[in-house]
């Protein structure tokens, strides 16, 4: 069951991941990107001390824009050691805080899973607004699963391989029944506020490539697009525009199914 998400283009990586028992979580919200200063206000709010020193704070925001040690040493002139030694004490506080293993890696996408997961309660700053819609979404049949146990590392993991790594395409593989739909379901709604355009779609009843193409070109058109091409390869070329345009996350359930004629 590939999962599909479209970056810029760059010669990018595909990742696969192998899956093995899952249930899906969360309600049907949009999330506005996160910024730094709203990453703060939730990690002061989870934080028994209330808030970073001076020199974690440093590191979190420098690491957030993505700079190595080295280059944070550089630009704060600090000594290299000194900034590893920090941020590694820095990702065990937030592991312990937010009860998630966090690295330099992940803390932004465990940041935002953790925002999930205390839903609507008040964070204490008027400046954020985690669940503001802001993006075009068509969530199609996917189940209702309010519910998720564990799997928590591989959502990081596939998280990270998607908003980190920026993999364009990633398959989940397993056996029927093990859990694939609810953990796309779940990754999905993780990080839908990295993307202008969201849409999950299971191919089960979906009759052909040409008919799904259809569908893809229309949601991604904002429904605009009326006249569509004639042929599957025209159809694919116009969808590759849009996907091209904008931050795209394509979620396809059971694409083995899907008729290619």
């Amino acid at each position: 069951m590939p999962l599909e998400a479209i970056a810029p283009p760059l010669p990018l990586p595909s990742c696969s991941y192998f899956d093995a028992d899952a249930n899906s979580i969360q309600k049907d919200l949009s999330v506005e990107p996160m910024t730094v200063e709203e990453a703060l206000a939730l990690i002061e709010s989870a934080l028994e001390s209330g808030r970073l020193t001076k020199i974690q704070e440093l590191v979190l925001r420098h690491a957030w824009d993505g700079m190595s040690y080295e280059a944070i040493a550089r630009t704060t002139g600090y000594d290299t050691g000194y900034i590893k030694d920090t941020g590694s004490k820095l990702w065990r506080l937030l592991s312990d805080a937010l009860g998630t293993r966090t690295t330099k890696f992940n803390f932004q996408v465990v940041l935002r899973n953790y925002s999930q997961r205390i839903g609507e309660k008040n964070i204490p700053t008027s400046s954020i607004n985690f669940l503001a819609a802001t993006s075009q979404q068509d969530w199609g049949e996917a189940p209702d699963v309010s519910i998720f146990y564990g799997r928590n590392q591989e959502l990081t993991t596939l998280g990270e391989w998607l908003l980190r790594d920026r993999c364009r395409l990633v398959t989940i593989l397993g056996l029927g029944g093990v859990g694939k739909t609810a953990l796309s379901v779940k990754l999905a709604q993780q990080i839908q506020g990295e993307f202008e355009f969201l849409i999950w779609r299971s191919l089960r009843d979906t009759p052909s490539l040409s008919s799904l193409l259809s569908t893809l070109i229309s949601f991604f058109s904002r429904h605009e697009e009326i006249n569509l091409p004639e042929t599957t390869e025209e159809k694919l070329a116009r969808l590759m525009v849009y996907l091209r345009e904008s931050r795209c996350l394509l979620v396809l359930d059971n694409l083995g199914l899907l008729d290619l004629w």
